[in-house]
């Protein structure tokens, strides 16, 4: 929810540059991971995927925090949506060669349940750090760092999975 108000009011974007931003990112979202899935199986390997999206996607919010300018602001909301779509892929393909196959549907409905989850709490937080410091955007979004350490950390967890061999 901070996004377009930090573009539009603080960076004084036209209300127009909103909706062609987000269609971008939408894309973005949607045809990376027409490559990056095939490009990890490919390669045999998905943790890198997985890392340099959560990269993107954990310093895009800080970028945002250092904008001047609305189409720099615009360019980080690419990054995040991009390294969205380049981790989602290999994320998934390594919980699918770990689990059984009869705990599929367990598996993959916990993890959309609990990724649901972190995007209400996330907009909640987004939202009381906005009602506790009123238009400072540039504040809000450099908290972020500090979920985005974490993420990229436990990235540095995971390990490939026996079944990713090149194909």
């Amino acid at each position: 929810p901070v996004i377009p108000l930090f573009i539009v009011g603080a960076l004084k974007a036209p209300a127009t540059v909103l909706g062609p931003t987000e269609g971008v990112a939408g894309i973005l979202l949607n045809l990376v991971p027409g490559w990056s899935g095939p490009l990890g199986d490919k390669m045999g390997k998905r943790v890198p995927f997985v890392r340099w999206g959560y990269g993107f996607t954990s310093l895009s919010k800080p970028a945002m925090a250092l904008a001047t300018a609305w189409p720099l602001a615009s360019a980080a909301r690419l990054a995040d949506r991009f390294g969205k779509g380049l981790r989602n892929t290999s994320r998934d393909a390594l919980l699918a060669d770990v689990i059984e196959k009869d705990d599929a549907g367990r598996c993959f409905g916990y993890h959309r349940m609990m990724d649901a989850a972190g995007a209400v709490v996330g907009s909640l937080c987004g939202v009381a750090l906005l009602l506790v410091f009123p238009g400072q955007y540039r504040l809000i979004f450099a908290v972020t760092i500090v979920p985005g350490i974490v993420a990229m950390w436990l990235t540095f967890l995971l390990k490939e999975s026996k079944h990713a061999e090149p194909t």
